[in-house]
């Protein structure tokens, strides 16, 4: 499963399906990221601008972090999900 949000927001924390997400853009202004964090499951991070895809997994109490440098960071697609 997977789910996203195309964000025109500077960053956003939210929980989700009992995990922790973060998204958005980086204090430099200079990228977008989504950082997810599970307790229990298996899961992933992703960001996505046009064919340019970053995606991380993480194991179970371990942060999935995904990150794209785009200049400026608009138009960004930011994911979570599970493996």
């Amino acid at each position: 499963m997977v789910c996203g949000i195309l964000a025109t927001t500077n960053a956003l924390a939210v929980w989700v399906e009992g995990g922790q997400w973060n998204y958005g853009v980086g204090w430099t202004g200079t990228f977008g990221y989504s950082d997810y964090l599970h307790s229990t499951r298996y899961h992933t991070a992703t960001v996505r601008h046009g064919g340019r895809t970053f995606k991380d997994y993480a194991k179970p109490e371990a942060w999935a972090r995904a990150s794209l440098t785009k200049i400026p960071p608009t138009g960004m697609e930011y994911f979570y999900g599970f493996e």
